[in-house]
């Protein structure tokens, strides 16, 4: 753009006041006018639009924000947050993020424990349905056609109290206390098993876990009896169980009063 002709000022002369408004007047449209990209602008004059021109993604304004809470559900909309952080709240099972622009990302925070299934619509990075935690957070940016990956997840730890039994018979008295700590879809777990007084119970000693193992093989864990009689233990978690059942290396019974068990390992969720 350039100034009307004969508008520059001469030294002792008049200003003549046709070219002097025009002047002005095209400042201040230029001033209120959208300015395009090739001036350093937008181009636009809402930020949605300004986003638009400059070739980002219509989800752009929801970065760095967090969104309204969505409840769980089998299509649980991940397109429709209102922003980039988001709480899934509810335990329904959840098989797919619905639809959203390819490059879409979202900060999933779970407010409970539920199944997100491993699909061609969900790409877990363990490459298999998991069982979420209240509090887990994972990351993740839809590929488009309603193909949402897994980018990451924060690692937790933690403390849990196991139920504990005998498979046959029953435990007079019995307690158990477990740790473990989880990264993506691999725990690992520690559990210390107390027995005061064994009653009738035989065969295994059977104490629950954290989480179901959600993998299709069973997962072998190792330990020890340390006040009775030393022996080597196993632990077998079959697939898709939610405990573990206890016997010494050579298959009989680990339990007698006064026992206790350390058991150690890790399968996937």
């Amino acid at each position: 753009m350039s100034k009307p002709a004969g508008t520059t000022a001469v030294p002792n002369t008049p200003i003549e006041s046709a070219k002097y408004n025009a002047t002005i007047d095209d400042i201040i449209q230029d001033l209120n006018d959208a300015r395009p990209i090739v001036a350093g602008g937008t181009g636009a004059t809402t930020a949605a639009s300004a986003r638009t021109g400059l070739g980002f993604s219509s989800d752009a304004g929801n970065f760095g924000k967090q969104g309204a809470s969505i409840a769980s559900a089998a299509t649980t909309d991940l397109g429709t947050a209102t922003g980039e952080y988001v709480t899934i709240t509810g335990t329904t099972t959840i098989t797919s993020f619905g639809t959203a622009p390819a490059g879409t990302m979202r900060t999933i925070k779970f407010a409970s424990q539920l199944i997100l299934t491993n699909n061609a619509n969900i790409v877990l990075r363990n490459d298999t349905s998991t069982t979420t935690f209240s509090g887990a957070i994972m990351k993740f940016v839809c590929e488009g056609a309603g193909v949402w990956t897994q980018v990451c997840n924060t690692p937790s730890r933690a403390s849990w109290t196991p139920t504990i039994a005998s498979s046959a018979g029953t435990l007079t008295a019995a307690s158990a206390s477990g740790y473990y700590y989880r990264n993506s879809g691999v725990v690992f777990i520690t559990v210390l098993a107390s027995i005061t007084t064994n009653g009738t119970g035989s065969q295994s000693i059977v104490i629950s876990l954290p989480f179901p193992n959600n993998s299709s093989f069973a997962c072998t864990f190792v330990g020890r009896e340390n006040n009775v009689s030393g022996k080597t233990v196993t632990g077998v978690v079959a697939a898709g169980s939610s405990s573990v059942s206890i016997a010494n290396f050579d298959n009989t019974y680990p339990g007698s009063s006064g026992a206790t068990i350390r058991l150690t390992g890790s399968y996937i969720v």
